[in-house]
């Protein structure tokens, strides 16, 4: 019975290296703004996005105790299958009813996938003894994802420049694909004990867990991490619109251009992805964070001071943010963290960060009010407005620092 549990344990593994990149087809990347924006005004654009964000914020942490309590499969499975409905949705949208539709699909395919994703992976290397590899593997994954990111990014800007839809059907068909995959993987056996309690009580241990300083601070980077990585993320199309003189809704040429600069920025985090554990070996755990921060705030203040050509070169940049710190992240708690809890507590991080995100884009919203398309000096105002917000998160950062690390470096004591 054991042989078989690892056979099919070494099976599910060896799908999750095919499954977990391919679930990064983005090829909408560089139109969905831009195709968005096509049917819709600015105010409703940054609304529906808005909307994504907020219902992840309903779903994240009970998708992420369905993961712990019901299973891992089944919860992967059922994102996949969100995920094929939200682009198919996305396709044929030509209403903000319809586009909103397909913003709550995409937030169930994401909020079951959060959390879930990192823990499946562990648990299986758990499972065949060989968790010590999980931050080498994760880096591998995370580096094989941003390369498919990156060809789905030029694919997907040459289609958006015959027709701005045509992404979200590539995508659909990837989703599919995806969907196999996960029912092609089998559940791992798991003891009631290391299954998930009651929602409430898994809920109260879960934030309980933050009265840590050292997981404070963690999650507080988390927070601030998924602000300022969608910040580059989302404003880059309109932001190369600028450049090229294409802003409103002349935006032929925009597609290929934001393609192309998607697929550099997948490169670069792909790049990035593989050098996170020497990264983390040489400044620590703390000292990592705080450079990618430090990058990122960067990039914001830089695009937010000018719109100019050169500057595109720094859109390359906003994935390290990410590239880096997930992989971090996930390695220095997924051991923290007991099977039963760890999709639950994973999905708490996500969930905060998305919350955080969705109230910044509705602020922003109300910054352009009723305007159709983005101007530069829109675009410029909600720049710096982002700038300004990463510029005090970083200092708050800093100055936790120290406190957090004491703390971390008490209870390794504690343990010895």
């Amino acid at each position: 019975m054991r042989a078989s549990q690892l056979s099919a344990a070494s099976r599910s593994l060896a799908i999750w290296r095919y499954a977990s990149p391919l679930g990064q087809a983005f090829f909408w990347a560089p139109i969905f703004f831009l195709y968005w924006n096509s049917i819709l005004p600015v105010e409703q654009v940054l609304q529906i996005q808005a909307i994504y964000y907020l219902t992840v914020v309903v779903l994240e942490v009970p998708s992420g105790y369905f993961s712990d309590r019901v299973g891992r499969i089944i919860t992967l499975r059922l994102s996949s299958l969100f995920g094929v409905l939200a682009y198919a949705l996305f396709f044929v949208a030509d209403s903000f009813a319809t586009f909103a539709a397909a913003q709550v699909s995409l937030a169930v395919h994401f909020s079951f996938r959060s959390g879930t994703d990192a823990a499946w992976h562990y648990d299986l290397l758990e499972e065949l003894g060989l968790e010590a590899e999980f931050a080498e593997r994760e880096a591998r994954i995370a580096r094989a994802g941003f390369w498919v990111r990156s060809v789905c990014a030029i694919v997907g800007g040459v289609v958006g420049t015959l027709t701005l839809g045509g992404p979200y059907a590539l995508a659909t068909v990837a989703a599919a694909i995806v969907t196999i995959l996960m029912f092609a993987s089998r559940e791992l056996s798991v003891h009631e004990s290391e299954r998930a309690a009651s929602f409430l009580r898994q809920l109260r241990s879960s934030v309980s867990r933050l009265a840590n300083p050292w997981l404070a601070w963690i999650f507080a980077y988390v927070v601030l991490q998924t602000t300022l990585e969608h910040v580059p993320y989302e404003f880059a199309q309109p932001y190369v619109a600028a450049v090229l003189g294409n802003a409103g809704v002349d935006v032929n040429q925009t597609p290929l251009a934001t393609g192309l600069i998607v697929a550099g920025v997948a490169l670069v985090g792909g790049w990035a992805a593989g050098l996170a554990p020497a990264v983390q070996r040489r400044l620590g755990v703390a000292g990592t964070l705080l450079a990618l921060t430090g990058l990122q705030t960067f990039v914001i203040v830089a695009l937010a001071a000018l719109v100019h050509p050169v500057l595109i070169v720094l859109l390359m940049l906003r994935s390290v943010h990410p590239a880096i710190g997930h992989v971090v992240v996930n390695a220095a708690l997924a051991p923290r963290v007991p099977r039963s809890e760890r999709a639950t507590y994973l999905s708490l991080h996500s969930l905060a960060g998305r919350a955080g995100y969705g109230a910044v884009l509705l602020s922003l919203g109300a910054l352009v009010g009723g305007a159709e398309v983005m101007t530069p000096a829109q675009l410029r105002l909600l720049l710096g407005a982002c700038a300004i917000l990463a510029a005090v998160g970083l200092v708050a950062l800093l100055g936790a620092r120290r406190w957090a690390e004491a703390s971390a470096r008490d209870a390794g004591r504690a343990r010895e």
